[in-house]
């Protein structure tokens, strides 16, 4: 879907968000009590932000395109929806759904946020019951792997930069699937995604 609607980025936005990401990732550290330097070799952080550049601007224009794709396909959010995400968030999380509710609801810029990222997901859950799973033979192994990704995507049915890179990890990590039955694996759940 990215390649077919590209979505321009401001550069500024894209630094800005690169930088929230690195700031979490050093709360998590110190938190863990790891000092983020011995992580990063030093404290420049100019390598870091661009080893996560690419992996920030897909996610943020894969938000835009679904942002996009839940207005025009007037896709709202209804209570039976927070409530799915906050049970989705709290098993990832390891918190009482409740609890987790009730964090969120206590501030409206945090519920908000909550409820943008459960219309992502329910935007997302319909893209995904609408695809296409088509079973085709995995590409050869002298193929360039960006060439076998753009076929898993269109023979696949997959729809989600995270999802191509799943995908052609397990055609590499699992011979025997194929770029179809690799994508029907990955969302049925039958393999993990990275």
């Amino acid at each position: 879907l990215l390649e077919q609607n590209p979505v321009e980025l401001p550069p500024l936005f894209v630094l800005e968000q690169i930088d929230n990401r690195i700031a979490q990732q050093f709360q998590q550290m110190t938190g863990q009590q790891i000092d983020p330097r011995m992580i990063t070799g030093n404290e420049n952080f100019d390598g870091m932000r661009e080893d996560l550049r690419e992996n920030v601007e897909r996610q943020l224009q894969s938000e835009f395109l679904l942002m996009a794709i839940a207005e025009k396909e007037e896709i709202q959010v209804n209570d039976a929806d927070l409530t799915a995400f906050f049970e989705h968030q709290s098993m990832h999380m390891e918190v009482d759904a409740k609890t987790l509710e009730r964090f969120y609801r206590q501030n409206q810029s945090r519920l908000q946020q909550a409820a943008g990222s459960a219309l992502l997901e329910k935007t997302l859950g319909i893209l995904l019951g609408e695809a296409k799973i088509v079973d085709v033979d995995w590409p050869e192994e002298e193929e360039d792997s960006e060439d076998a990704e753009r076929l898993a995507v269109r023979q696949g049915g997959v729809v989600t930069a995270v999802e191509i890179g799943a995908v052609a990890d397990m055609g590499r990590k699992e011979p025997e699937l194929t770029g179809g039955a690799a994508a029907l694996a990955l969302k049925t759940g039958f393999i993990p995604q990275a």
